[in-house]
């Protein structure tokens, strides 16, 4: 139903902001927070985007690893770490710090995904609640903190 967006962020105290990945090669940046990426899937963007960048193992050593994205803003934000890789959702109301959207070309897309689950005694709720996140109503908010859209299915 839709699909997220990494960024990396630094606070606007920090000594450095980096522009695009690559910069992350730069020793100045000596902790780089990133999502557990096994269980957070902007963790594993995050992974991937170092390696299509071809900083892997140069930044590999000074890779600080959060539970999650929320956890990596907030070492960024304690300035226990110098950036970190997160959702655009997260930050995208930040007017002070500053933030790039990392190219969607570096990483895998971050898709949203919802299911219904079998043994429920609330099916009609739980599919007016898919039917909301799916909407068009729905589109407009996902676009407002970040989001894409993925694209529609082709038909016949």
């Amino acid at each position: 139903y839709a699909i997220g967006r990494l960024v990396l962020w630094s606070s606007a105290l920090a000594a450095h902001h980096p522009q695009r990945v690559q910069d992350l090669a730069d020793p100045a940046y000596a902790k780089i927070a990133i999502a557990n990426p096994k269980t957070a899937p902007y963790g594993l963007a995050a992974e991937q985007a170092f390696a299509r960048a071809g900083i892997a193992p140069r930044i590999a050593p000074r890779i600080v690893q959060a539970e999650n994205i929320g956890q990596a803003l907030q070492f960024a934000q304690s300035r226990n770490a110098d950036v970190c890789l997160t959702a655009l959702s997260l930050v995208i109301e930040d007017k002070t710090d500053p933030y790039v959207i990392v190219p969607d070309s570096l990483h895998d897309p971050i898709t949203q995904s919802l299911g219904l689950v079998r043994t429920t005694t609330q099916t009609t709720q739980a599919l007016e609640f898919i039917d909301f996140l799916t909407g068009q109503d729905s589109a407009k908010i996902w676009k407002r903190y970040g989001y894409t859209l993925p694209k529609p299915p082709k038909t016949r």
